[in-house]
């Protein structure tokens, strides 16, 4: 049995790698199983090359869809009961199998719930934040208002931390000072 590389059968048939991959997978929905390569690279047969040589040939001669035409070459394959280097399933093989789903949606369920905590905490925090908020709030009016300090809207003469000006009138020596400083004093 002769085994071709992926790039033997793409230079025979004169497509892409990408073209042959799209081919292959294909096929495999129409259950042609294919060996694999230590890398995971599919092995091709003689018969694969042929089957998708036939599939090229439907799509350019009867101007079919590719989906039409490799449903008709693997039925002309599975009709020969001669072709023994390939394997073929009655059943297209299933990309998915069900426990894998089963764990990916157990897995999706979960972090849905730690989805669903982490908002919860995030709104309990939230509400603590106003509460906090809120005394701080009430605590500096309280203080305001035992104090009498003034609000800071408000514009009044804030105590400030300069001495006072001393009166001109208690110093020993009263300076003379111009009109306008006597008048606005």
């Amino acid at each position: 049995m002769t085994v071709y590389s992926p790039a033997q059968v793409c230079e025979e048939l004169g497509i892409q790698d990408s073209t042959l991959r799209k081919y292959s997978l294909l096929l495999d929905k129409e259950g042609i199983v294919f060996e694999r390569h230590k890398n995971n690279r599919r092995k091709y047969t003689e018969t694969h090359v042929v089957t998708l040589k036939r599939t090229l040939e439907l799509m350019h001669n009867d101007d079919i869809t590719l989906e039409k035409a490799i449903n008709q070459a693997c039925n002309e394959l599975k009709a020969h009961p001669f072709i023994e280097d390939i394997t073929v399933t009655e059943k297209p093989l299933q990309r998915n199998n069900s426990d894998t789903t089963a764990l990916l949606i157990e897995e999706i369920q979960g972090l849905k719930q730690q989805l669903n905590q982490q908002e919860e905490r995030q709104k309990e925090r939230d509400s603590m934040f106003v509460e906090v908020l809120e005394d701080l709030q009430k605590e500096v009016r309280s203080m305001r208002e035992q104090q009498q300090l003034p609000r800071p809207e408000e514009k009044e003469d804030v105590v400030s931390n300069h001495p006072p000006e001393p009166d001109i009138h208690t110093t020993d020596t009263i300076k003379k000072k111009g009109f306008f400083a006597r008048l606005f004093k």
